[in-house]
């Protein structure tokens, strides 16, 4: 466990300095290879009922990451929902973990859509 979790603390290091000197190929290889290192260290030490859930979230968040590289409105579309399908996996694996009730979740999202809606209103096209 400790060496891959210093080989992610490494590429993790590289990806922030990459960004900080701006050097492009650092930063792109980086972020490429975080999630699976993660998904390796998931694999090899995480439990085998949370195994799957937290893999498939770490999957999405994976492919979010890559279509964010892009630069077409069509990418960060699939990104967005890329992480959205990752936060909802993560929803789930917490919901089972604590016996999370969704119920009490609705004001909290009613208030996001809302928000959302009236940031949005007028850069929304028919």
């Amino acid at each position: 466990m400790k060496q891959k979790s210093i080989i992610f603390f490494i590429l993790l290091g590289l990806n922030i300095l990459g960004g900080v000197f701006r050097i492009e190929i650092l930063s792109l290889l980086t972020k490429l290879l975080l999630m699976p290192v993660l998904l390796w260290i998931v694999w090899a030490n995480g439990k085998k009922e949370s195994r799957i859930w937290l893999s498939l979230a770490l999957i999405f968040s994976w492919f979010g990451d890559i279509f964010l590289l892009f630069d077409r409105q069509g990418f960060f579309v699939f990104g967005l929902g890329s992480f959205l399908l990752a936060h909802l996996t993560y929803i789930y694996i917490y919901q089972k973990k604590f016996s999370f009730k969704w119920l009490y979740l609705l004001p909290f999202i009613s208030f996001a859509a809302l928000f959302c809606l009236g940031v949005l209103k007028g850069h929304l096209s028919a």
